[in-house]
């Protein structure tokens, strides 16, 4: 598990590309759009889904059989034809499609070598290893399809979550400590907005000011600017360590602020710190008095 967190973490990076590059469908035609929805498909099965699946397959034999195979070199199709039989019946829907029962890796086949053909009232597929077989599909079931890709890989993801969060301690000594994990930014930036609405506030935006990377949410309900401001400060140090540790956006920014916004988006109060300071503050390099009086807030009103 520990060789393969860092390969099973960049389809994390890879699912956030996806969903932060997406056009805004509505503004396609029918046929552009299930054009870019067969592109959506390949990019979750071979980028997200396929890296996941091998791990899969890896701890179902390591249960079942005791040896953990190297299927590091095995081609997608592979790895569904060898995935062990005394499971199938439990992981069909990672296998094969619930409709057609065509293989998963038939349908990245299908959606990367664009092997379909897209007509007024329906869509023709191609596919197979050796004899090539056709199937005509609705466009609701072509959907169906689409919806079916993104339900198997989120299945598959929060499964091994859950078998990551029962070893990670032993996963991150064997990795030897968190210092050289790759963690993209927007990755961390969204569990520090969920965790900060899990208390209270409701973001609203996040701002590039220059070298100054700005959070503005509203303030706690049936609390003053001036404790909601307290409260929000607290998120700095971690808000400062997510853009240290991302490779490609650390040189960008070198102060992290968060805003206390009114509902016209108007700022109230503001806490602003290096983000030097920060980590050095989150590595243990300096007490919290220290810290805060490094910290300028800025209450207008």
């Amino acid at each position: 598990m520990a060789d393969s967190f860092n390969d099973i973490s960049n389809t994390d990076m890879k699912w956030m590309t996806n969903v932060l590059t997406q056009p805004d469908e509505k503004e396609f035609s029918e046929r552009d759009k299930i054009s870019y929805y067969f592109k959506v498909i390949d990019e979750t099965l071979e980028g997200a889904f396929k890296p996941r699946l091998k791990l899969l397959d890896k701890l179902v034999n390591y249960k079942l059989h005791g040896n953990i195979p190297d299927n590091s070199g095995a081609d997608f199709g592979k790895v569904i034809r060898d995935f062990p039989n005394q499971v199938k019946s439990e992981t069909i829907l990672f296998l094969e499609d619930p409709f057609f029962s065509i293989s998963t890796n038939q349908w990245r086949n299908i959606a990367a070598h664009k092997s379909f053909t897209i007509n007024k009232d329906d869509i023709v597929v191609e596919y197979g290893r050796n004899t090539i077989q056709t199937l005509t599909l609705t466009y609701d079931d072509f959907y169906k399809i689409v919806h079916w890709t993104q339900d198997v890989y989120r299945v598959i993801r929060f499964g091994q979550v859950l078998t990551d969060l029962n070893y990670i301690e032993e996963i991150v000594v064997e990795l030897g400590g968190t210092e050289n994990m790759n963690i993209r930014f927007e990755s961390s930036l969204l569990h520090i907005i969920h965790n900060m609405q899990i208390v209270g506030f409701e973001f609203v935006s996040n701002e590039e000011q220059d070298e100054i990377f700005c959070l503005n949410v509203k303030g706690k309900v049936g609390h003053d600017v001036k404790s909601s401001l307290i409260h929000a400060s607290q998120c700095l140090d971690q808000l400062s360590c997510a853009i240290y540790d991302d490779k490609f956006v650390k040189d960008n920014f070198k102060k992290a602020k968060v805003s206390i916004v009114d509902n016209y988006r108007n700022t109230l109060a503001s806490a602003t710190i290096s983000i030097e300071v920060a980590v050095n503050k989150a590595k243990g390099k300096m007490t919290l008095d220290e810290y805060l009086r490094k910290m300028d807030f800025d209450i207008i009103m």
